[in-house]
């Protein structure tokens, strides 16, 4: 939707926890943050379709306080839990929103544009790993003006790079994702080799680097 991006999101954020079923994210605004995820879908003048949100996520719920939803083509279910003691009346009502696109937060099957979109959601090598940094987001989100972002990786058997540019070192890190209460089960952490490469953490056959402060030897 115009006036957003994915990293405004972070202004709601207030928590997340994983859980055997589930990941819970713990939002102010959590309907409102609902709307910009759940898919819809426009189709302009010249056939063209325009899809936003994420493709195949799926409205499960709506509680009191949250709201669950599930993610068609992988079965993954994610709640968003309301930092108030309710949903906001105003966000429910958006949810039911049209404007001029369709909304296919309710719809049984994937559009022929989302299912199209497969390679996005295919398991890789990286799934494992990527879905495990997920749940520990909240290492870099603790910082304020983080920059975190995901870049392309260097290593040809790399899939990506998650760069950032405030809050806790690269070799702190990979100390805490490797060797702490909170590390990734069978992942290792290799430490920048050189000025100008960059930490690499592996969990079996998936590789991420890691590019933040004091990445290299000299601190730079």
């Amino acid at each position: 939707m115009e006036g957003r991006s994915f990293p405004d999101l972070l202004l709601y954020f207030g928590g997340l926890s994983p859980r055997p079923d589930r990941l819970v994210l713990q939002l102010s605004c959590a309907a409102r943050i609902a709307r910009f995820l759940l898919p819809t879908q426009r189709t302009d003048n010249d056939g063209t379709i325009e899809l936003t949100g994420l493709p195949g996520l799926r409205l499960e719920s709506v509680g009191k306080r949250s709201l669950v939803l599930r993610h068609l083509p992988t079965g993954a279910y994610f709640e968003l839990l309301d930092t108030s003691h309710q949903l906001g009346r105003w966000d429910l009502v958006l949810l039911d929103e049209p404007f001029d696109r369709q909304l296919l937060k309710n719809a049984p099957l994937l559009t022929p544009t989302e299912t199209n979109l497969a390679h996005y959601w295919t398991p890789t090598a990286c799934t494992l790993l990527r879905s495990a940094l997920l749940t520990r987001a909240y290492l870099w989100w603790s910082c304020w003006g983080h920059e975190g972002a995901t870049t392309p990786d260097h290593r040809p058997d790399g899939r990506y790079c998650v760069r950032w540019a405030k809050g806790r070192t690269t070799d702190e890190i990979g100390e805490l994702v490797t060797d702490s209460p909170i590390a990734i089960t069978g992942s290792t952490y290799t430490p920048p080799a050189a000025r100008g490469d960059r930490g690499v953490l592996r969990l079996n056959d998936g590789l991420v680097e890691l590019d933040g402060p004091g990445t290299h030897p000299d601190g730079g």
